[in-house]
């Protein structure tokens, strides 16, 4: 038997036994009246909800390191897909990198367009727009 399926059964176990601590506590009915019997019956109310809670931590703590010992399994997959996200991540700042580079050329090309305008028909109109065409190039620099 695997230790993977040992650590199951033993979680198991330790629910199984959690639950018949919680379903003896339910069934204990009220604390008694009497002095000595109320002791007795909160001594096995306290011993009871002791085990309920150390045997809930076993379950947690055993659960934990089932889901621990199922990742690791995937350890390859899971440094493969870091390194496809770190490449996609590379390739999206190139892309931005050319985007920006194209949107530069766009305003170089409206200046150019702005300049030719004013150059063949020059007017407060098409000089104000090569200037502003002009000054939103500096203004990125």
């Amino acid at each position: 038997m695997s230790v993977k399926m040992s650590l199951n059964r033993v979680s198991r176990l330790c629910k199984l036994a959690s639950e018949r601590a919680l379903f003896k506590i339910l069934s204990m009915g009220p604390k008694p009246q009497d002095p000595a019997a109320a002791v007795e019956w909160q001594g096995r109310l306290t011993a009871l909800q002791d085990s309920l809670g150390q045997l809930t931590a076993i379950v947690i703590d055993l659960n934990a390191q089932q889901i621990i010992d199922g990742l690791s399994e995937f350890d390859e997959e899971l440094k493969n897909i870091g390194e496809i996200s770190k490449n996609a991540q590379d390739k999206i700042k190139k892309i931005q990198s050319i985007s920006d580079f194209l949107e530069q050329a766009a305003k170089i090309l409206d200046l150019g367009v702005a300049i030719a305008a004013a150059m063949a028909l020059p007017s407060p109109t098409t000089i104000s727009a090569a200037v502003s065409a002009a000054t939103e190039i500096k203004d990125e620099d």
